[in-house]
């Protein structure tokens, strides 16, 4: 099923937003008038239409559904999982990829873990809220290098007049 081309214009300006949103708007008009006119196998949408549209959860289901097992690390459920953390966590942070996790979870078949990386989410969340506790560690040793430079010079003034 994987294997499909998952290049998209990447974005430099407001303006080329909006025209990489209308040329998406188009592809996606014409791939539902494709649908329409013929039944697709399972790997056609899975390539044409779930990957270069972004549909993760999509992906995920679709192998699930196929017993995918084309690659004996999993590689590619791991990538589709990571895509889909990625686009939860830019969309509503960790609380949203965790909501994404339990939702899409209950839907795969447990089995062996094949479509559920377990180790793979897991890992994943805990580098977004590591990142997340970097920034904010960072944040309160700013506001305290600066809180600190402002005492001193209070300080050094205050004992400048004492002299």
């Amino acid at each position: 099923m994987p294997g499909g081309s998952e290049s998209l214009p990447n974005d430099f300006s407001p303006r080329s937003n909006l025209v990489v949103e209308d040329e998406i708007a188009r592809s996606a008009q014409e791939k539902a008038k494709e649908l329409s006119l013929e039944l697709k196998s399972i790997t056609q949408l899975y390539n044409d239409y779930a990957v270069p549209f972004k549909l993760w959860e999509v992906c995920l289901e679709m192998l699930n559904f196929a017993n995918y097992s084309g690659d004996a690390d999993s590689k590619i459920i791991r990538e589709t999982w990571a895509r889909l953390l990625d686009q939860a966590l830019s969309r509503g942070g960790v609380a949203e990829a965790c909501s994404v996790v339990k939702r899409v979870g209950s839907n795969l078949c447990p089995g062996d873990g094949g479509c559920f990386p377990l180790e793979t989410i897991c890992l994943h969340l805990e580098k977004a809220a590591l990142v997340i506790l970097f920034s904010v560690l960072v944040l309160i040793i700013n506001f305290c290098s600066t809180f600190c430079m402002l005492m001193f010079a209070s300080l050094l003034n205050y004992s400048l007049k004492l002299y």
